[in-house]
């Protein structure tokens, strides 16, 4: 079995949204039932992560009240802080995860063509693109965002119970105060 650590910034870094996408059950911060991987083992390890790409929030999501959901831009900017989160997953599930992402059941990556050229455009939906951030313990680190750069996604204020979750998973993530968690979004959109 091979595992990946998968890394996170938005909604997910709520460990309970994240296993309702693992073990497939209905979130209470947005009242939708999720699929569930095929393989139900919870993660095996979760640590906290620093992206150095521009987290922002775009779309018009139907599961978070018609917000935006949040993205990161493709390419890596040296004074960018984006607090994340990894999870170490099988390659399965995380094929799982990322279909779920994008309304399917799962995607089918190459993970040679992801290996060799750190990025990789799997099937239509919002999250189309996988990114692969480096290696942690000789395993992938590996990602999904939309396929299209930052500028060229419709941006949108994401809604209070998406950032709530957010906030909850930044407090359990990377122990900040609920306060200092709104800070750090207020930096990406107006949370006012």
């Amino acid at each position: 079995m091979q595992y990946v650590w998968y890394a996170c910034y938005g909604s997910n870094l709520c460990r309970e949204r994240f296993l309702c996408y693992i073990i497939g059950k209905q979130f209470a911060g947005n009242g939708k039932k999720y699929k569930g991987c095929r393989n139900h083992a919870y993660p095996v390890d979760d640590q906290p992560f620093i992206f150095s790409h521009p987290l922002y929030f775009a779309h018009h999501s139907s599961s978070w009240q018609g917000g935006g959901v949040a993205f990161i831009d493709h390419t890596p900017v040296q004074s960018e802080t984006t607090l994340g989160r990894l999870y170490k997953i099988t390659e399965e599930q995380f094929c799982d995860v990322a279909g779920q992402e994008n309304g399917k059941a799962t995607m089918d990556i190459d993970w040679d063509i992801l290996n060799t050229t750190k990025s990789f455009e799997i099937e239509t939906g919002w999250y189309g693109r996988v990114l692969y951030l480096g290696r942690k313990d000789n395993l992938p680190i590996v990602t999904v965002t939309a396929k299209r750069k930052m500028e060229e996604m419709p941006l949108n204020k994401p809604s209070q119970q998406y950032i709530d979750t957010i906030v909850a998973g930044l407090i359990e993530t990377h122990g900040l105060s609920a306060q200092e968690a709104c800070n750090y979004l207020e930096n990406r959109f107006p949370v006012g």
